[in-house]
């Protein structure tokens, strides 16, 4: 751990990111970042000339660049930044001609088939900028390859309001992966010219495989294979997939360093017969970089993959080189190069899990190593899957915790059983592709293929069908991520070094998790609030008070979508009960008065309410209900007809009394 503190870009990668978390925070615009960088160039520059101790002068110099270039990458890498991007332009929820090329293909949803794609031109106007296409299941009998132009008379949607006060934010996600706007069809879309490029050429590549193994192996097989090879996991059958969740085993359909290292190691074996004179040891060098690279892009660059590869291409560097591959180096490497090409990455939920794995196992593993080493080779073997699982478990698992609130308790055993299998299952896989892309495939090579994946999915079903090892709904905020982040550092710090004062540095963030679950019961006493949240086609108030969530919602909510969003919110809140009421007409939240009128239209007169909710599409002269209520602020949610609410919204206008409308806003939290 010494060794990776004292690599000097340890401290740059640190400083660069704080400087993309900051930037992201604060959102500082570019004149003042632009007059701040100048006046800090110059105390630098006072600091370097004028500083006896000239080596603290360039750190500290070194560190302040890192920090500062983050912040001038996000604002550069912002497409926003651009003057032609679309959001720039005026643009309705009404249909508008929109010219589009498509990236990539995403995960299908009941309704449509989704895609990323480029905007290119609204009517007229010549655009940039990347939307989601969302295309009716009906009409999308061809899929799109990358490339391919798309003419459609559609509506673009760039508003998406947080439906619940959850952690996770639907427009920040979208964001982040540089999409500010998604259009929707219906039949009227033409398809126009494809453009040639690599990642065209690459589409259709993947389409033939799929269009010659199509009729070999069953639908939901082919959707593994595709994920297990190319990271395309966009047609995993929705209940397989949660089986995989459920038995930890979801990052073996994840295309990661995991994969592609066991491609290289087969492919370097392969390599063997290659003396290894100088001039070939460039030629292996460039074979296995090439076929890092093009494995890339048949995957379509997606992030598991980028990151993997890149690492790789560091490591295969550092063994041409001749160079000690220690793996701190090669992590930190390839971490600084994709974030300073990409700092919206390191917001990505798999970027994180993936570099605090491989962060952990180079760090655990070989603690665990000193402890105990098996006699036999099959031991070593076996002893290696569970160090390492072990050690990106106990990496990942405040985080995974954080993000998806279960713990599949049998991991372990997951790991050693399907690993070896995984290694067979990707060897197989990797020849019937090959195959399959000059059209001619083995029927027997293909069957063992099918046969190898109804193992694999047996096992996956097996495990996850022991219920009470999965751990669910576990509350799990982020003063809690970061304490027991510290817990297990001071801890494996301790074990490694065997200090006092390490072993003091453990105690205090014990000590620091028990004041942090205090903190937690006690402002669980205080909790009480009242929000109405944006649900479509239906009104649903909630009022958590300590530990219970009282849910008033106009119509039925168990066993629809509107379940799922209160339950994920009554597990972010340390919810512990769920109460469903009937909506009222009238409540009384601390101070405030909130009258509710239905499409009965029924209100009591006088009564000067501070908030005044519209639902189910009442027929009420607004004018006349505003000028007798009298009311602070009118809200309306989603269950009411869009020409309702923008003629409501108009007549608070003209009365200057503030309109909430939660499809563009989100949820009302009442005061």
């Amino acid at each position: 751990m010494k060794k990776v503190l004292s690599y000097p870009l340890t401290k740059i990668c640190a400083f660069y990111v704080l400087g993309i978390i900051t930037q992201y925070t604060l959102n500082v615009s570019f004149s003042v970042y632009f007059l701040s960088i100048l006046c800090f160039c110059l105390l630098l520059l006072l600091a370097y000339f004028y500083y006896a101790n000239r080596k603290i002068a360039f750190e500290f110099t070194t560190f302040s660049i890192a920090f500062i270039l983050a912040f001038l990458i996000i604002e550069l890498q912002n497409p926003t930044f651009k003057k032609s991007h679309f959001t720039h332009f005026s643009t309705t929820n009404s249909k508008t001609n929109l010219e589009m090329v498509i990236i990539e293909k995403f995960k299908t949803t009941q309704k449509y088939t989704r895609y990323a794609a480029h905007l290119i031109r609204i009517d007229n106007q010549n655009t940039s900028g990347k939307v989601i296409l969302n295309v009716p299941k009906i009409e999308s009998s061809k899929e799109f390859v990358p490339s391919t132009h798309i003419l459609a008379h559609a509506r673009l949607v760039t508003k998406y309001p947080n439906s619940v006060p959850s952690r996770f934010n639907y427009s920040d996600y979208l964001k982040n992966k540089g999409i500010y706007g998604q259009v929707y069809t219906d039949s009227n879309y033409y398809i126009g010219k494809n453009q040639p490029s690599l990642a065209y050429y690459a589409g259709c590549f993947r389409n033939n495989i799929i269009n010659t193994l199509e009729s070999k192996i069953p639908k939901n097989d082919l959707a593994l294979i595709m994920a297990l090879l190319l990271g395309q996991q966009q047609d995993i059958d929705a209940e397989l997939m949660n089986s995989y969740q459920m038995a930890g085993a979801v990052h073996m359909l994840s295309v990661s360093g995991l994969h592609i290292g066991i491609l290289l190691l087969a492919l370097q074996f392969l390599l063997k017969f290659i003396s290894n004179t100088p001039r070939n040891k460039i030629i292996k060098l460039c074979i296995l970089l090439v076929f890092l690279w093009g494995f890339a892009l048949l995957a379509n660059f997606s992030p598991a993959v980028l990151r993997s590869a890149t690492m790789y291409s560091f490591l295969l560097f550092a063994m041409y080189l001749k160079r000690g591959v220690y793996i701190y180096y090669s992590l930190l490497t390839s971490l600084f190069a994709i974030l300073i090409f990409s700092p919206f990455m390191l917001f990505d939920v798999g970027f994180q899990l993936s570099y605090l794995a491989l962060f952990f196992i180079a760090w655990l593993q070989p603690i665990f190593k000193n402890g105990y080493i098996p006699k036999n080779k099959i031991g070593v073997y076996f002893f290696d899957i569970i160090t390492v699982s072990l050690a990106a478990q106990i990496g990942t698992l405040p985080l995974s915790l954080y993000y998806f609130h279960q713990f599949p308790g049998l991991f372990l055993l997951t790991n050693v059983v399907l690993l070896p299998l995984l290694s067979l299952l990707l060897f197989v896989g990797v020849i019937v592709v090959l195959m399959a892309s000059i059209g001619w495939v083995l029927n027997p090579i293909v069957e063992l293929l099918s046969c190898l994946i109804g193992i694999f999915n047996t096992i996956i079903q097996w495990v996850s069908s022991f219920e009470d090892f999965i751990f669910k709904n576990i509350s799990f905020n982020f003063s809690l991520l970061l304490i027991c982040y510290f817990v297990i550092v001071c801890f494996f710090v301790w074990i490694e070094n065997k200090k006092i004062i390490y072993f003091k540095m453990f105690l205090m963030s014990i000590l620091a998790l028990q004041c942090n679950s205090i903190f937690e019961k006690y402002s669980y006493i205080n909790r009480e609030t009242m929000q109405l949240l944006h649900i479509y086609k239906n009104s649903v108030l909630i009022h958590p008070k300590q530990t219970t969530l009282r849910v008033y919602s106009s119509y039925k909510i168990p066993h629809t979508n509107a379940e799922k969003i209160i339950n994920t919110y009554a597990v972010e809140h340390g919810i512990k009960a769920i109460k469903y009421l009937s909506l009222q007409n009238y409540y009384y939240h601390k101070n405030a008065k909130v009258t509710i009128i239905t499409n009965n239209n029924a209100y009591l007169k006088n009564t000067n309410p501070d908030v005044l909710i519209l639902i189910n599409s009442p027929k009420i002269n607004l004018e006349y209900v505003l000028e007798e209520l009298k009311p602070k602020v009118v809200v309306a949610d989603g269950s009411n007809f869009f020409e309702y609410k923008k003629r409501w919204k108009e007549s608070c206008y003209n009365a200057k009394i503030p309109f909430h409308d939660t499809s563009e806003k989100g949820f009302y939290t009442i005061k």
